[in-house]
């Protein structure tokens, strides 16, 4: 809907295919850090996620949620989906705004990331559990996601100037946090109904090898250190007027 609006108030540019023109995406939210550090439009925090450049742009996203984001919704629920999806856009957006004050930026790429830092923090925190029935399924999550991130990362001869690698490993990092908060409350209700052995004996940690209780308490703190750091770095250090 947003993209259509978006390629409707100011008509399309000759850019890409179906490519709004720009002042449409500025006015509607893209990311722009002079305005939401001397302005506090805290909104373009979270706007850019709904907006895109081109039909390719559009469909590259929608791809790639329906991909990491379908069998993850399914694990988690919706209220943590949510919760991890627009954290990993804020948080993506965030380390955006510190280390690429002058760009803009537009794109849900920073939650599609958050996904996928998700499911590498679900393979690290549940990596002894997985080899139980299914041990290749662990491998197959780290071959995925490593080649999902090589694949969109951003460098070299052929790397393009619009693609945004510091919103992209904000929603990593922050998708990754997340996991390691939200994995744990999973595992306290597959324990208290039997589902999995209690990792706290001595003998399943030992087998494990994962205290999953003390990863969950780090996640937390590091979640918090990370976004509450990141606002503190950006609205009293960064600079948003260089060119």
């Amino acid at each position: 809907m947003t993209f259509i609006v978006s390629c409707s108030i100011y008509g399309l540019s000759n850019s890409e295919a179906f490519a709004p023109n720009p002042k449409a995406l500025a006015l509607l939210g893209w990311k722009d850090a002079k305005k939401i550090k001397n302005e506090y439009q805290l909104w373009r925090f979270f706007t850019p996620t709904f907006l895109h450049g081109h039909a390719y742009h559009l469909n590259a996203n929608i791809m790639s949620q329906l991909f990491f984001g379908s069998g993850t919704e399914h694990g988690i629920e919706a209220g943590w989906m949510i919760f991890l999806y627009f954290t990993s856009a804020f948080g993506g957006m965030l380390l955006s705004c510190i280390a690429k004050p002058e760009s803009f930026a537009i794109g849900a790429s920073t939650s599609v990331f958050g996904l996928i830092g998700y499911l590498i923090s679900y393979v690290f925190t549940n990596w002894g559990f997985m080899d139980r029935t299914k041990p290749w399924q662990r491998i197959y999550l780290l071959c995925l996601t490593f080649l999902v991130v090589l694949i969109n990362t951003n460098i070299g001869p052929m790397a393009d100037g619009n693609v945004d690698n510091f919103g992209h490993l904000g929603g990593l990092i922050t998708g990754f946090l997340c996991g390691l908060v939200i994995c744990e409350q999973f595992d306290r209700q597959a324990r208290s109904a039997k589902r999995i052995p209690d990792r706290f004996t001595e003998e399943t940690y030992k087998k494990y090898g994962f205290d999953n209780i003390f990863l969950n308490y780090l996640g937390h703190v590091l979640l918090f250190i990370y976004l509450v750091g990141g606002i503190l770095v950006f609205f009293l250090y960064t600079d948003v007027n260089v060119e």
